[in-house]
């Protein structure tokens, strides 16, 4: 018996540190992998990512850090009742509406996420992300009239005045 979902059971979720490969951990990843999940019946079996609780545990943007105590203790001993307790956490809800937002803003009218921002607290507006776009690291005018980029190698949206990414320090 595992303590982890199998990957093939489901679509996993992304490993981190593998941008290269394509694996990009942020929120319409999150979204993503969530709803190829029945949330309401196999809660326990998708929070059991490996990756994923690596990611919550490392989210900047939500304190799940302090509260995963009674999650992890679920997956491990694989209560799907203590699993559905964590699920009526306050911060495990907001996460789940915040999600639900990042999904429904990447399916409609919002950014391409190709390569967009990791949500790991980064101070990117939405009108930088709403100026995000293709692989070649050009952006569009947004309301503002500021042209921003997105640096290749790191993903982080730069300001247009910048000739390397602030983030990593690469050149455009």
């Amino acid at each position: 018996m595992y303590t982890f979902t199998p990957c093939d059971r489901k679509k996993c979720f992304p490993v981190e540190n593998r941008y290269i490969d394509g694996h990009l951990q942020d929120f319409t990843a999150l979204g993503s992998y969530f709803s190829s999940w029945s949330m309401e019946t196999e809660f326990l079996e998708a929070i059991s990512d490996f990756h994923l609780l690596i990611y919550l545990y490392k989210m900047e943007m939500l304190p799940m850090k302090t509260q995963m105590q009674s999650l992890l203790e679920a997956v491990r001993t694989k209560n799907k009742d203590q699993a559905y307790e964590f699920k009526k956490n306050e911060t495990w809800t907001l996460l789940e509406s915040l999600v639900g937002n990042e999904v429904g803003m990447s399916e409609g009218a919002g950014p391409s996420r190709k390569n967009g921002a990791t949500g790991r607290g980064s101070s990117i507006s939405s009108e930088n992300l709403s100026n995000s776009g293709d692989n070649d690291g050009a952006a569009g005018s947004g309301a503002g009239g500021s042209v921003s980029w997105t640096c290749d190698h790191c993903t982080f949206i730069n300001g247009s005045v910048l000739s390397s990414c602030e983030m990593c320090g690469l050149p455009r």
